[in-house]
């Protein structure tokens, strides 16, 4: 798992330093001769452990090569309001970020004022669109964690607020980044012409159908 959060986590990060350097580029000659700052990472929900393991990932003393440079420098705590198992975990993984290194702020606004760009880690489908929305409209980058939201309305939703407002948004499940899913896709077993595939896929009353889980069967 943490290698393949790892891999996500950089495809992200590759996309917002391309986007936040391109951003810079007018002002390249004056920075030339300041010292290099990290890329900020803000995280919205500290109601899953991924959002602990990036923090912990990023600002580790010596971090992996495809993530170094860049660093969690804030988080706002709020996931979902009311799904009891991601509330719960709230207080001790906002502890725990805040062991290495990262602020917590009381709204999405004071976020996006001070970070690069943003890692959507709310469990709660249901609040994407809303948080997603506020990023979007700042222009940072933005990644979002499964589930991309609790309704297909609110997918393309999520994506035209992308377009609108001209900011990059990205969304994937970890098991992209399996060992045996990049095999198949650099050939392995040659070309792939249909499959049958089954994951883990928890239910969750206030997601249809496999909103909640059925993204990694998927990826």
């Amino acid at each position: 798992m943490k290698i393949r959060l790892l891999f996500a986590g950089s495809s992200f990060i590759a996309m917002a330093a391309a986007m936040t350097a391109a951003a810079a580029g007018a002002a390249a000659d004056e920075a030339a001769s300041a010292p290099a700052r990290p890329l900020r990472v803000g995280i919205i929900g500290l109601d899953t452990s991924h959002a602990v393991a990036f923090a912990k990932q990023l600002n580790a003393e010596q971090p992996e090569a495809e993530v170094a440079g860049c660093r969690v420098t804030a988080a706002y705590p709020q996931g979902s309001r009311d799904i009891e198992s991601s509330t719960s975990r709230v207080p001790q993984y906002a502890k725990e970020v805040q062991g290495v290194g990262v602020e917590i702020v009381d709204s999405i606004d004071a976020l996006v004022a001070q970070v690069d760009a943003v890692m959507l880690e709310s469990n709660d489908g249901r609040v994407h669109l809303e948080q997603a929305t506020a990023v979007l409209k700042a222009g940072k980058p933005l990644f979002v964690d499964k589930p991309m939201a609790a309704s297909l309305a609110d997918v393309i939703a999520i994506f035209e607020a992308a377009e609108h407002f001209g900011a990059p948004v990205f969304s994937s499940s970890s098991l992209r980044y399996g060992k045996g899913t990049l095999a198949v896709r650099g050939g392995s077993i040659g070309k792939v012409l249909g499959c049958d595939t089954y994951s883990p896929c928890h239910l969750e009353a206030t997601h249809p159908d496999l909103m909640w889980y059925g993204i990694h069967g998927v990826e």
